[in-house]
């Protein structure tokens, strides 16, 4: 199982829908341009989310579906 998925400095700018990775623990997009986060992501066991040097302004309440989540970077 996948549990570390690192997509830093991809120049990414948006994530697409319904993505579900249940068994990702950490989940690195930083230095990309992503200015939100779809609101159905699903990983259910996320624990570390890295949105650092992005665009993102503000994050949406639909992240506190994470209840695994330690890290918010």
């Amino acid at each position: 199982h996948l549990h570390t998925l690192d997509l830093s400095d991809n120049q990414i700018k948006e994530l697409p829908s319904k993505i579900q990775m249940n068994q990702l623990h950490t989940l690195i997009l930083r230095a990309n341009q992503l200015n939100s986060l779809p609101k159905d992501l699903q990983c259910s066991m996320l624990k570390t989310l890295d949105l650092s040097e992005n665009q993102i302004e503000r994050i949406d309440l639909s992240i506190c579906k994470f209840h695994t989540l330690e890290r918010l970077m």
